[in-house]
Formats: structure tokens, sequence, C-alpha cells
């Protein structure tokens, strides 16, 4: 009876061999613990090529300068030499031997003794550190040509310079592989280096599944090869004299003019060189505000960087990923689909936004919430109950020709020097060819700052030492002006911004603010002598206009907000409907029963 427990029975005991049929390998868990295993230094190489090695020698550079800083011995000073790829000054590593200025004979005999002693200990601590350091040299050397690739060691060993200029300095050696990583040849035709540069520059194209850092990486490096070989940057000589701050008299300005129009090139070249899959929509917005006259184009790859790191990638790239990955799950789970499907959340009712309390936002059901929600994943965003409320509340109303749209300001910074202060603002609009930006008006419930930019509103426009850092999908735009607006305060100003916008908490705190859907789709702001509306545009923001004659209007006061039955039962099954006049029954019997006795 113990042996059937112990060993080998059919079934298996616990503790004991299992039996047959109960032990199964899982290739997933074998294949997920195979990609964890963590790279070694043996894993990272050099290779002569293409951009792919531009963005190797990124990789593996970094990885080389972290370990030679973890593992040599006082390796920071090359670690710093060969991030950097300059060598180090040691000259001004080394001591300087203090002499005392005290007029007492005996003090200043003593602190020259003292600085004599610690002069020698300095000294002696000098040279371990230089010889540390042109001993690390050489093992820096030897660590990295090991780690060059065969075809990598024989371009370089081919090089005319290398017994003189490259041969045991670990620097040098370093840049003639960032050279080679881009396939330069020094027995090529000069031109035809510089035009595998440019072209090199000209197409490198974000891959469909590479990260942003990876393709700001190949980037940045194939820029660098080719100011390499250009000896500097590329000189836009008829964009430069257009610029503003161009002064032909000033060579200084000059200089400056060459630079920031370079940085401006490549900043655009960064971007159009992106996955247009995802960045597609951004650049056509950048587009369209510039045949408006607004230029909101970064200029600089690290401002570029930011844009498209803030801006959510396109819908069009997130519902073919959606479809893909719903495809695979049709294909491995037909019934658990089958099952989803009959349990859809399409056959919820539309509800309210204020009934949507305690309920999950994606499938309108209660007991769990959005996160938890099994449909999250195969529900579009713009399907959940929560949008279908918002819907419901406010019908979408077809937009007239328009010719523009405004860009979505994703973050709102305020920097000042003591503490900064961080708000939000999302504004996505679009206004019809009619419509005058500047002269409009917005109150906006997804902003924290209220910004002006037509002069005729306000007063008192002043500069401050605060800045507000409006990060948007177009760019970054400063403020460092403020002004009075009546009845509001003290605001920001900003003669470059698209529209003029006043956040809704800011009013609020001063004036009350009614709607009432019933008469018609406005924001009332009750101010103290008359009342200001705010009409509802067909792109559904809320806007008015001072220069129209009705915006400012007096309005009684005396309506109320309320709902028919009619109304809430559009928000019930019928099950729950005929529920409802079941207890409406019950409640009238029970009343008349009470007033009987």
């Amino acid at each position: 009876m113990s042996g059937r427990f112990r060993g080998g029975g059919r079934g298996g005991a616990r503790g004991g061999y299992k039996g047959r049929g109960r032990v199964r390998s899982n290739p997933s868990h074998v294949k997920q613990q195979e990609t964890k295993k963590k790279k070694m230094i043996e894993d990272y190489f050099f290779y002569v090529g293409s951009s792919k090695q531009a963005s190797d020698f990124e990789t593996t550079s970094e990885f080389l300068i972290n370990h030679v800083k973890k593992t040599f011995d006082r390796g920071n000073d090359i670690a710093e030499a060969l991030r950097t790829l300059l060598p180090q000054d040691t000259e001004l590593w080394k001591p300087v031997l203090g002499f005392s200025n005290d007029a007492n004979e005996v003090v200043a005999k003593q602190e020259d003794r003292q600085n004599e002693i610690e002069f020698k200990a300095n000294l002696d601590e000098f040279m371990k550190r230089k010889r540390m350091y042109e001993n690390n040299l050489f093992k820096a050397y030897a660590l990295i040509w090991e780690r060059c690739a065969k075809a990598m060691q024989n371009k370089i060993s081919s090089r005319s310079s290398f017994e003189s200029k490259i041969y045991n300095d670990p620097i040098e050696l370093l840049m003639a592989i960032k050279e080679h990583a881009l396939n330069y040849q020094e027995s090529r035709y000069e031109m035809s280096i510089i035009s595998d540069a440019f072209r090199a520059v000209f197409h490198v194209h974000q891959k469909e599944n590479e990260n942003l850092q990876d393709y700001t990486k190949r980037f940045k490096t194939s820029r660098e090869i080719l100011e390499s070989h250009l000896g500097g940057q590329i000189i836009l000589s008829k964009y430069v004299k257009t610029m503003s701050t161009y002064d032909e008299n000033d060579q200084e300005e000059i200089t400056k003019c060459i630079e920031t129009a370079s940085e401006q090139l490549f900043a655009f070249l960064y971007m159009e060189n992106s996955d247009q899959a995802k960045y597609g929509l951004l650049l056509r917005g950048l587009k369209s505000q510039k045949s408006l006259g607004h230029d909101q184009y970064p200029k600089s790859i690290s401002e570029a960087n930011n844009v498209l790191s803030n801006h959510n990638f396109d819908e069009n790239r997130t519902n073919k990923t959606n479809h893909n990955k719903n495809g695979r799950n049709k294909n491995n789970n037909k019934n658990n689909n089958q099952d989803k499907e009959d349990e859809s959340p399409d056959d919820a009712p539309v509800l309210s936004f204020a009934q949507m309390e305690g309920k999950c936002y994606c499938c309108g059901k209660v007991g769990h919430k959005s996160p938890e929600c099994r449909h999250a994943k195969d529900t579009k965003r713009e399907d959940w109950a929560i949008n279908k409320s918002q819907s419901h509340a406010q019908p979408q109303v077809e937009p007239p020709s328009v010719i523009g749209q405004l860009l979505t300001p994703s973050s709102v910074a305020s920097e000042t020097k003591s503490e900064p202060k961080v708000g939000w603002a999302g504004v996505h609009c679009s206004f019809a060819h009619a419509a005058n930006l500047s002269e409009m008006i917005l109150l906006d419930s997804d902003s924290t700052d209220s910004v002006f930019c037509n002069p005729s509103y306000v007063t008192n426009i002043r500069n401050t030492k605060e800045t507000l850092k409006v990060l948007t999908n177009g760019g970054i735009m400063n403020s460092t002006q403020k002004c009075d607006v009546p009845y509001i305060g003290e605001c920001w100003f900003n003669k470059e911004s698209i529209t003029n916008i006043i956040a809704m908490s800011n009013m609020r705190k001063k004036y009350r603010i009614t709607m009432d859907t019933n008469k018609e789709a406005a924001l009332i702001v009750h101010l103290p002598n008359k009342t200001v509306k705010f009409k509802e545009w067909p792109n559904g923001l809320y806007a008015m206009n001072p220069s129209e004659p009705d915006s400012p209007e007096s309005i009684p006061n005396q309506y109320q907000m309320i709902q028919t039955i009619e109304e809430n039962n559009k928000f019930l099954y019928t099950r729950q409907q005929n529920r409802r006049r079941i207890d409406r029954k019950r409640c009238h019997t029970d009343a008349m029963q009470a007033v009987s006795d």
C-alpha cells in the first residue's frame, strides 16, 4: 500500500514520480529563459557595414566604456577619454606647491612644512594616477581591438596611418572604427566617400519595430560621420541670409546662424525619416500650420525627439496592430472568442456620463474596472462605454470645410527660478474657414493655464521672469509675458499663440458657469453685470467671438436642469423598465393604504 503512494503507480503520488503523461515541457517557458540571458562582453563586436552597424557601434562602445569603468583600476579617467574621444590632459592633475603668506615666521614655517608634506602626498598620487592612465591606454586598446570583427581589423590595419597614429591609441582606434561603421574606405575617391556620407544621412529611416532611442542613435552617428568628412557643418548660405538675426558685418552672428540652420535641417530630416505609420499625422499637422503662417517645426534634434516621444501613435497604426492581434487570437482561441462575442459590451445600453460612476468604462457593467475588463483589449477606445456616453450627451455634427487643425498642447509646464509649476492642456480642434482664430476665445476644461494672443482683448502687457513652456506635438512654445484680462485678472500672453484660451478652472473660481442643453448647447458664464455665452462649435469645443453682437447678452436666471422619464428610460433595459413600473405601482398602493388608515 505504501509502495503505491511512493513510486511509480499510474497517476503518481505527491512528492514522488508523477507517472506517465503528467509532466509536459513548456517550450515558451524555455524560450523565455533563453531571452532573459544577460549579454556578456563576448556578445559585442564592431562590424563593417552600413547604417545598421552605426547603431551597433553606439551600443557596443557604450557597453565597452562601462566595462572599462567597472573593471579597470582607476578606469574612470580612460573611460571618460573614450566617451569624449579626447585624450586626458594629465598636466592638469599635477599638484602645485603652496607657500604661506603669514607674517609670523614660525607660523609660516609650520604652514610651509605642512604644504610640503601635502604636496609630496599629492605628487605621489599624481604619479600613480598618470602611470595607471598610461597603462590603461594599452589595455583599452587591446580590449577594443579584440572586440573588432575580422573584417574591421583588416580595414583598420590597412590604413596608411595605422602604425603612426592608430596603433596603441584606443581613442584613434575608436574614431577609425566609427568611420568604418559606415563603410569608409581610405583608398576610395574622396567625393565618393562624401557622397556616401550624404546618402547615409538621407536614407536613415526608422524601421517598423525599431524604438525611437535606437533610431536616434543611428541618425546622430550618420550625421557625425558626414560632418567629419565635410570638416564642419553644412552651410546653407541662401537660407542663412533670410534669418532675422543675420548680420553680414558680424562674423560671430553669421556662425551662429549657420549652426542654427544646419540644426534645423537635421531636425527636419530626423522627423521626416521617422516611421510615418506612427508619426505621419504629426508631420501633416506641422505642414498645415506652416501654410497658416505658424511655424511650429522643431529647431533641433533634441526638440524633435521630444515631440515624437510625446506623440501618441497614429490611429491607423494602432488599428492595424489590434487587427493583427485579434486575428491571431481568433485562430488560437475560437471557442473563447465566440463566448466573448456573445457577451459583447455592444449589447449594453448607452449610459450618460453621470450614470457611468461605479461602472466599467469599457463595457459599462458593474463589478470591475476598465483595467480588469476582459473586453478592453478587443474593444477600440472610441467604442468604450465612457466615450459613447460623452457622444450621447453631445451629438456629433459634421464639421464644415476646414483649412487647418490646431496642434495639441500635450503638456504645459511653467518654469520659474524658484519652483516650477506644472499644468496640462489638451486642445484638439478645427475651425471653419471663415473663423479668425485670433479673435476667438475658448473656454477649455482641459487646460490649467489661460493664454491670450490678441492684444485688443487685454491690457498691461508686460515681461515676467517666469516662463511658460508649452510642449506641443509641433514643437516648444515659450511665453515670457503676462497681461491683464477684464473680469479674469492676470493671464499669460503670447502673440505667437494660435488662439485665446481661458482655463475653465480659473473661470469657475471667479464666476458661476451653467449649461442647459434643453435650451441650447452653450456654456453660460454669469458675470456681475452680464452673462457671456460660449457656444458649442461643430468640433465640440465651446468658444465665443467678442466682435459678435450677441455674445454678451442678458439671460434670465429662473430655470432648472431636469430629466424626463422618457429620457431616463433610454438608458435602461426593457426588463429594468418593467421592474420600475412594478415598483412604482407598489409604491402607489402602499401610499394609498397609508392614507386610508
